[in-house]
């Protein structure tokens, strides 16, 4: 019982520190536009997401040995003048490189090489738990981030990019974190979005009281064909349009589907959180952390923890906030996304020019 009270107390604290001020974060609106950004209203003509699909196509794609021998699938985007910038994206739990489509699009008629693996266990890359291919599973989460420096050392480094950026979405945010914590002078800055640094259920405070094999799915989930999805009821994106062809790619890409994730998942990227936080310290270069105002997926208390303990720490950090905004910004209404591209862009191009 005495487990159990501290628990609460501790769900409670956390809900009361959520509500914190954003002292630490500047409000994002759309301002004026000087880059090649894809807009909604262009998504809705066959033209050009034709023009998207032919640069996706054009990318080289394959397999590398990730840690403990696991197939990485991984895509490569390069600019003719192969010595101009890159940016290498770590993407979120469920995702993979076909839903980074317009992503990639962006950065690269900006000018940018780019690169993008799918992480283990999800997307074209090889299962963790071959007894449900759906599950969301990780033996270990350090493992996410050695397969991403072995990709970076294999694919990445041998180009010799003049600047070399990290751009990471949620769960690939806290890869990206812990890469640069372990690894500090691989990249020249790193732009986060909708970190992972927490869960938005306090699953970590209760995962010590909830009982399960690791191999089986958290309380309440399930995998992704038992699931109900549907846009109203959707909490990542307020677009219609971007939250259909996700579905649809999902739908004519099914290997590539992912549901709830594991206990040994949750407990992994628990203990990740707390690593985080102990090494800020030995984090070297430049980095923004986007937060999405109506988060409903991760923590934005420690979102808010990350950018207060950096900014004591001396550390270059900037918090910026998109009121409004639901957890996949990358994926959502113009309004939102727009003003996120745009600064990420303004971000590295400001890093890069500071630095030559």
């Amino acid at each position: 019982m005495e487990l159990v009270s501290k628990t609460i107390i501790l769900i409670l604290f956390s809900m009361i520190l959520t509500n914190c001020s954003n002292d630490h974060f500047q409000d994002l609106t759309m301002t004026e536009n000087k880059y090649i950004i894809a807009s909604e209203e262009q998504l809705k003509s066959i033209e050009h997401q034709k023009v998207i699909s032919d640069l996706y196509d054009l990318g080289s794609d394959g397999y590398f040995k990730g840690e403990k021998g696991i197939n990485i699938y991984y895509k490569n985007f390069m600019q003719s003048e192969i010595e101009n910038d890159a940016i290498l994206i770590s993407n979120g739990r469920r995702e993979n490189v076909l839903k980074y489509k317009e992503v990639i699009y962006d950065l690269y008629k900006n000018g940018y090489s780019v690169y993008i693996i799918d992480h283990r266990g999800q997307g074209f890359s090889e299962r963790i738990n071959n007894a449900d291919k759906q599950m969301g599973h990780i033996d270990d989460f350090e493992y996410y981030v050695y397969d991403l420096k072995k990709y970076y050392d294999k694919f990445v480094k041998i180009n010799y990019h003049k600047k070399i950026f990290l751009l990471a979405h949620s769960m690939g945010a806290a890869i990206g974190t812990r890469y640069i914590e372990k690894f500090p002078n691989d990249f020249d800055a790193a732009a986060f979005s909708s970190p992972m640094y927490g869960l938005k259920f306090p699953a970590c405070e209760l995962i010590g009281l909830l009982t399960g094999d690791k191999h089986k799915y958290l309380f309440g989930e399930k995998n992704y064909d038992d699931e109900e999805n549907s846009f109203l009821e959707n909490n990542l994106t307020h677009s219609k349009l971007r939250y259909e062809a996700m579905m649809n790619m999902y739908e004519n890409n099914p290997s590539t589907k992912i549901g709830g994730p594991s206990y040994q998942w949750v407990y992994q990227s628990c203990k990740t959180f707390k690593k985080i936080f102990k090494e800020l310290k030995k984090i070297k270069i430049p980095v923004i952390l986007i937060q999405a105002g109506e988060e409903k997926v991760v923590s934005t208390n420690a979102q808010k923890k990350f950018v207060l303990q950096m900014k004591k720490l001396g550390k270059n950090v900037q918090g910026l906030l998109i009121s409004g905004a639901y957890h996949e910004i990358l994926n959502e209404e113009d309004k939102y996304r727009t003003p996120l591209m745009k600064n990420i862009l303004d971000f590295f191009a400001n890093v890069r020019t500071a630095k030559e």
